[in-house]
């Protein structure tokens, strides 16, 4: 999950200000992430660096499990 939010950031900073003015004018503004998996019960885990992109944009995370 680290190397997905990273690489996510590494797209998005060169054009965080642009974004914010999106986030700003959005009615809500949030990350998914979905994740299929065999486990009823699947567990994702983020470093705190990786989560800088919440934290840079004010932004909440929402998840998606799908059971396959």
């Amino acid at each position: 999950m680290d190397e997905h939010l990273q690489w996510l950031w590494n797209q998005v900073e060169p054009h965080a200000e642009a974004f914010r003015c999106f986030i700003e004018h959005a009615k809500w503004a949030d990350v998914n992430i979905g994740c299929l998996s065999e486990s009823a019960f699947p567990i994702l885990s983020a470093s705190a660096t990786s989560l800088r992109l919440l934290r840079e944009l004010d932004l909440g995370l929402s998840f998606n499990f799908t059971l396959v």
